[in-house]
């Protein structure tokens, strides 16, 4: 199947056959730097992938995977609209790195809000709180993973891109190479850690300590100078 065109901007084939999903791939294709967004449809790849696994014997999520379903649900069992849910949670999840969005918060939640801004002002049909909460969560580490499906979802869909060796095992033989190879991944962690870095240098209040945010920043108030991916990343 060929991949969809709208005013000449072709749609990649991953991005779900719905109006919620094509209206938010042409929102981030004009937004987004290139290689975030490319990260963003790599991200909604894994983490749609990585629906289904067994989480129970992954260590670090003891002793909270160990209480079964009660936390840890199916993802299809809770919502209708899960293609949507995801996509919609991985497009927008670093859309506070653009200008537009770029707000007196982290960039976390600006994302979130700018999530929120876009779908609810396109009225469209879908869990909206879910999608803000996993946004804004998605660089808590160890909290994020024991949040809802969602949010656990989008999580491992992104340390899964950034090279997590335990979710990535879980994503199945060539999933990540046919990725890499449909979307490459350019300079995603120097250009997205220099953009949240570059946000709390003008902004200090964007990135308090003890967040990823605080982490990038404070790696480059030490080492100015530096020219690699940032070396809180």
């Amino acid at each position: 199947m060929s991949p969809t065109t709208s005013k000449d901007v072709t749609i990649p084939n991953c991005v779900p056959k719905t109006r919620n999903s094509g209206a938010a791939y042409l929102h981030a294709q004009r937004l987004l730097h290139p290689d975030i967004l490319a990260h963003s449809l790599r991200v909604y790849i894994y983490a749609r992938a990585l629906i289904k696994v067994d989480i129970s014997h992954v260590n670090e999520l003891q002793p909270t995977a160990s209480f079964g379903s009660q936390l840890f649900p199916d993802l299809s069992a809770e919502f209708t609209d899960l293609d949507d849910l995801i996509f919609a949670a991985a497009i927008f999840h670093d859309f506070g790195t653009c200008t537009d969005h770029d707000h007196a918060q982290r960039f976390e939640v600006c994302g979130a809000d700018a999530a929120v801004q876009f779908l609810s002002s396109a009225s469209f049909d879908v869990d909206l709180r879910e999608i803000w909460t996993a946004i804004a969560l998605h660089t808590s580490r160890g909290i994020a993973e024991r949040m809802g499906p969602l949010t656990r979802c989008l999580r491992m869909g992104v340390k899964a891109d950034f090279g997590d060796g335990k979710w990535r095992a879980l994503l199945g033989e060539g999933v990540v190479e046919r990725t890499e190879r449909e979307f490459p991944r350019g300079e995603i962690e120097k250009v997205l850690g220099n953009a949240v870095a570059e946000q709390g240098v003008r902004v200090p209040l964007k990135a308090p300590r003890g967040s990823w945010p605080g982490d990038l920043l404070r790696a480059r108030l030490d080492e100015p100078e530096w020219e690699g991916i940032n070396k809180g990343f």
